[in-house]
């Protein structure tokens, strides 16, 4: 079992319904969804000027990401107007190690990186409903987050972004 536990992760969340869509207030509902991909080792081996092989390694590679959301949508006939507020919270776990052999001397280091980063996010969305098709748009800004301090502040600029879509429904 320790080998399927290496290779296969699974996600996971749910939905709490608050209130339902009536006549005079929007449907709320609060979420949460966890992702996480399996473990990742990388190496890679290389002569050296001596011909002696040196090695660089990145070992127990892991990436999760945690989203907690809350939003309103409110029915009016055929459309559906909505939005929301989350908190996204992405972690990366990395050893990276290295190892040299030079002159038949021998020298290794190895080095964990932990990082957080946790953005705030805000989204509008409108739908058109027909009893078959269901046709979406949503647009946001995701802001905030800390990176090391070898990346530069571009990467925590606040990104704004855009999903369409279509339904089918039987």
């Amino acid at each position: 079992m320790a080998v399927l536990k290496d290779r296969v992760k699974f996600g996971y969340g749910g939905r709490l319904g608050i209130t339902r869509d009536g006549k005079t207030i929007p449907a709320i509902s609060a979420s949460f969804i966890r992702r996480e991909l399996p473990a990742s080792n990388v190496t890679a081996d290389f002569q050296g000027g001596t011909g002696a092989t040196n090695q660089l390694a990145l070992t127990g590679f892991t990436v999760r990401s945690d989203a907690l959301r809350v939003s309103l949508a409110k029915r009016v006939g055929f459309l559906e107007f909505g939005g929301g507020a989350a908190r996204d919270t992405y972690q990366t776990r990395p050893n990276i190690g290295g190892t040299v052999n030079q002159g038949g001397n021998t020298g290794s280091a190895t080095y964990a990186i932990n990082q957080e980063i946790k953005r705030d996010v805000a989204y509008v969305s409108a739908a058109f409903n027909l009893p078959f098709l269901e046709i979406s748009a949503d647009v946001g800004q995701a802001s905030g987050g800390t990176w090391l301090s070898t990346y530069n502040g571009v990467r925590t600029a606040a990104r704004r972004f855009g999903t369409a879509g279509v339904r089918f429904s039987f």
